[in-house]
């Protein structure tokens, strides 16, 4: 698991770095679908992780396991806090016949699945559309005022 999040801050920081050199600039613009891609693919691979820890774990707070989403999505994991005061408190339901399983639990277990796999991992294969957006803007704002100049 640490594995999983070293490699997707690894491969964002070379994002960032790569995106300080022009030449590396246009090979981010070329290949931002397939670093989008292996972010994307990796933070499913931590979900499922979590899910089978889950699920095959005898942790009473099992719930607390979700906590470390939001520091790995921040700042997609704003819109999963911001639900969770917005949503309203559902009662439990009955997925899973075995009493006290995860499935029963929508707001400790349905509602932070979803976020997670949907939100999270579209955060993770948007980024390198995001940094290379954010150099661009950069960029071009510094290329102005050497312009000016």
């Amino acid at each position: 698991m640490y594995f999983i999040l070293l490699l997707m801050v690894f491969l964002a920081a070379v994002l960032v770095a790569a995106a300080a050199f022009d030449s590396v600039l246009q090979v981010l613009e070329r290949s931002r679908n397939l670093f989008g891609s292996i972010l994307a693919v990796c933070h499913l691979v931590l979900v499922a992780w979590i899910v089978y820890l889950i699920f095959k774990g005898n942790e009473p707070d099992w719930p607390m396991y979700w906590l470390l989403f939001i520091a790995v999505d921040f700042p997609a994991s704003l819109l999963w806090l911001g639900a969770a005061f917005v949503l309203p408190h559902f009662p439990p339901c009955h997925f899973s016949a075995q009493p006290g399983s995860p499935l029963n639990d929508p707001n400790n277990f349905l509602l932070p699945l979803f976020f997670t796999a949907v939100v999270g991992t579209a955060w993770w294969f948007f980024l390198p559309r995001v940094i290379a957006a954010v150099v661009r803007f950069f960029r071009s704002m510094c290329s102005r005022d050497r312009a000016a100049v």
